[in-house]
């Protein structure tokens, strides 16, 4: 790590105020801690608005949205900086300074986090009040940390409360979207399960008054079936966009969750004259939730095979790209050759219950499949973009970190 870092971090400080741009501030500390600094992981925690507490905002290597249900206000963590006044808490040294109680603090402060494997951890404090921190593993290629480099990320950290209150500002802004969004779909959801349930409850009322006439029973028995079977996939696909679902992460073959979904949705479409054709010839390992990714996929492939008349083409293809900080990451993309969506429609569907299906038709049939979709994404750490044009089709983009160095999962 050379010298020339401390001019690096005094350009961040000053460049600092007056941003608000939080993606471009986070990538450019990416770029700072990884390659001027020779940080060889970090973890960034804000708070992530009233409901959720402290949660990753930005990790290295790996997605961040991890949420820490153990970190609050009195934890020993916080109280360690608060009764120490100290600027950070070195994970791998023993004991501490100040007597037995602060001794007992500071290790509990380390059993808190260690998990994540720091090495120093630094509180981003305004006073008493934590407002989240910055946590850093072992450096590049095994080098310690010299008292300069300490030092330095001390004054990085010293400057990062303005950075920790702008990720606590859009996440509470994000908090009081989904709490609007979720006040829709109740709406929306009553009004449809009440039409769901009127053949259902007719067929039970009949039921109740005696044996029902032939005709009607092979009318509304099959209609009832198919309504509970629509309910129960209904409900479970909106407690999916309403729960706080934490991600098993681990490595994953995307390669292969591809072309399986691939495989399946072939299957589903086979005599409708639509082409699922798969552009992926290399092994992609990258982090993640094998069961959600699977999800992702076919509601991806649902949505671009519904959206084909006969004749019609999906294609999928994974191709390697550069991240943030110069990162391997991979990019999946889902191209149809259907109608495609005007401007308004695509502003629109970012919104969970908005749909241009008949209602029930399929599992995206009520305007949950994408925001499900964005939903895993997220809890990946990757980027979700839609682009689309009437009668020229739609293309989505997913990219995802990817780990290019490990090995592949063995078969």
């Amino acid at each position: 790590m050379g010298m020339g870092y401390q001019g690096d971090i005094r350009r961040f400080i000053e460049r600092l105020p007056g941003q608000t741009d939080t993606g471009r501030i986070l990538d450019e500390l990416h770029g700072l801690l990884v390659g001027a600094l020779g940080v060889g992981s970090y973890q960034l925690v804000t708070l992530g608005g009233a409901a959720r507490g402290f949660q990753v905002q930005r990790s290295h290597p790996g997605p961040a949205g991890r949420r820490l249900p153990e970190l609050g206000y009195d934890c020993p963590l916080f109280r360690y900086f608060r009764e120490t006044r100290a600027v950070y808490l070195a994970y791998t040294a023993a004991g501490g300074g100040g007597g037995a109680e602060l001794i007992e603090l500071a290790a509990e402060a380390r059993r808190q986090l260690t998990d994540l494997e720091p090495e120093y951890g630094f509180g981003l404090m305004a006073g008493d009040e934590p407002l989240g921190l910055l946590l850093v593993g072992a450096r590049l290629e095994g080098a310690g940390y010299t008292a300069e480099a300490v030092e330095g990320l001390a004054e990085l950290a010293g400057n990062l409360r303005l950075v920790a209150s702008l990720c606590r500002l859009e996440n509470e802004l994000e908090s009081l979207r989904e709490l609007d969004v979720l006040g829709r779909m109740s709406r929306g959801m009553a009004h449809d399960l009440n039409n769901l349930m009127t053949p259902i409850a007719t067929f039970v009322q009949l039921k109740d008054l005696g044996e029902i006439p032939r005709d009607v029973r092979e009318d509304l028995l099959p209609v009832s079936l198919r309504n509970l079977e629509t309910i129960r996939r209904y409900i479970r696909e909106t407690l999916t966009v309403a729960e706080q679902r934490q991600a098993v992460m681990g490595p994953c073959r995307l390669d292969r969750v591809v072309a399986e979904a691939v495989a399946g949705q072939e299957a589903l479409v086979r005599g409708r004259g639509v082409r699922v054709e798969l552009g992926v010839s290399v092994g992609v390992v990258v982090r993640g939730d094998e069961s959600l990714l699977q999800r992702l996929l076919a509601n991806l492939l649902a949505n671009a095979t519904d959206a084909c008349e006969a004749g019609g083409e999906v294609r999928v293809e994974l191709t390697p790209r550069q991240g943030p900080g110069g990162q391997p990451w991979v990019r999946l993309r889902v191209v149809d050759t259907g109608a495609g969506m005007s401007p308004e429609t695509l502003r629109r569907i970012d919104t969970p219950y908005f749909t241009t299906k008949s209602q029930g038709a399929t599992v995206g049939g009520y305007g949950l499949g994408l925001a499900i979709s964005r939903k895993i994404v997220h809890l990946h750490g990757g980027a979700f973009g839609v682009r689309s044009g009437k009668g020229c089709g739609t293309t989505v983009e997913v990219d995802f970190p990817s780990e290019q160095n490990q090995d592949l999962p063995k078969e």
